[in-house]
């Protein structure tokens, strides 16, 4: 690999900590837009991580919007 093959990159992120009955103190989500903005790495707490690409978050949102209907 040369040096010219490497890249750097600034990723927006966002974090909030839970502060509600379901959670414990120290608890927190945050949310990473890839470099290439086409999706998002979520973290939440030190044990779940999840990678969307958009089209993928889409269908999420909208399978949940059904549910919340239903």
């Amino acid at each position: 690999m040369k040096n010219k093959d490497l890249k750097i990159e600034q990723r927006k992120s966002v974090s909030m900590n839970f502060n509600d009955a379901w959670h414990k103190e120290g608890d927190f989500i945050e949310v990473t837009e890839w470099s290439n903005e086409e999706g998002w790495d979520i973290q939440i707490n030190d044990t779940n991580h999840f990678s969307f690409h958009f089209t993928e978050f889409k269908a999420l949102k909208k399978l949940i919007n059904f549910l919340e209907k239903s």
